[in-house]
């Protein structure tokens, strides 16, 4: 009797159990996604760029695509893209370059500037598109002023175990005056230069992150990343790393080796939707693929779409190597 009893509590409980699942399992209805139009633009006053290191000129259009497509994001080939300044006037038009390979889209939603306008610091810009089947969208920035670069210094030294002799190592130190009374965001970058101040396709990097300044317990300040003035309250930035970077590159077509001559040194100040926009992204990049991890929304000023229209100014020295 006291087994039967048993057997009988352990059905009920083994019932109630299914029960409770049955009730957790809910099927949510996803709408359907209406496709949005995309933008991913940088505004940049620093001119000409001899080393051609990017091109920041170019301004990417796409569509949007709903969460459980699995499909490769796709460009807009047909977007009218336009720039304005505040007063409303057109002071830039932009066309599409993309082209069809055999089959293969090269460059597909990639819009380059028409008349090579040079937006001005300071200044406020909306950039616009629109395309047949969106709704338009718009979003708006300004240009920072060019950083304040008041010292640079590379201190080289024979290259470690690990550069095997193919590196060129040794301590970067800077300083930037910044506006103790704004909030600036900044990023440091090294590139290698040949005997004719051209690039030779190498960037450089710290050897140790961790020897890099660290600011509080929120952010740490490194070679290639973006970091805010927060912590810097008396208008004085002192960077310091110890870095590496290639002793050469190939020459393009013939494969010649040309070894490093100088280094130029990049101080990149950006406004405060790009700095949003990169650390919300990394935020989101961070957790992918953890299904316990809090979802993360990446940054955007894109009204009536996704994306983001933010601007830069670059302050360039040039170091010359040791012989």
């Amino acid at each position: 009797m006291g087994a039967n009893k048993y057997t009988s509590q352990v059905i009920s409980f083994l019932l109630c159990l299914c029960l409770l699942g049955c009730e957790m399992v809910q099927e949510v209805d996803i709408p359907p996604h209406q496709p949005k139009l995309t933008l991913r633009a940088i505004l940049d006053n620093s001119g000409q760029r001899p080393a051609g290191f990017y091109d920041e000129d170019k301004v990417y259009i796409g569509m949007s695509q709903g969460i459980l497509e699995s499909d490769n994001l796709q460009g807009v080939d047909n977007a009218t893209v336009r720039l304005y300044n505040a007063a409303g006037q057109v002071v830039e038009e932009y066309a599409h370059k993309g082209v069809m390979i055999e089959g293969y889209r090269s460059l597909w939603g990639v819009y380059m500037p028409v008349s090579g306008f040079q937006p001005l610091a300071g200044e406020t810009y909306t950039m616009r598109a629109e395309a047949p089947g969106f709704e338009p969208i718009e979003a708006t920035t300004s240009v920072p002023a060019l950083p304040v670069v008041t010292a640079v210094s590379f201190d080289e030294r024979e290259a470690g175990d690990l550069g095997y002799g193919l590196e060129i190592e040794g301590t970067l130190r800077l300083t930037i005056q910044d506006k103790a009374d704004e909030k600036n965001f900044y990023r440091v970058r090294v590139y290698a230069l040949d005997s004719a101040y051209q690039a030779t396709g190498s960037t450089a990097y710290s050897i140790d992150p961790d020897t890099d300044i660290e600011l509080g317990n929120t952010e740490e300040v490194e070679l290639n990343s973006l970091f805010s003035d927060e912590f810097y309250t008396s208008g004085i930035i002192s960077f310091s790393s110890d870095i590496r970077v290639f002793s050469y590159g190939f020459e393009k077509g013939t494969g010649k080796e040309i070894p490093v001559k100088y280094l130029e040194v990049q101080v990149t100040q950006v406004t405060k939707e790009e700095y949003l926009f990169q650390k919300t992204l990394q935020a989101q990049n961070n957790t992918e693929g953890n299904p316990f991890a809090e979802y993360s929304n990446v940054y955007s000023n894109v009204k009536n779409g996704y994306g983001v229209l933010s601007g830069m100014s670059i302050t360039r020295v040039v170091v010359e190597l040791q012989e």
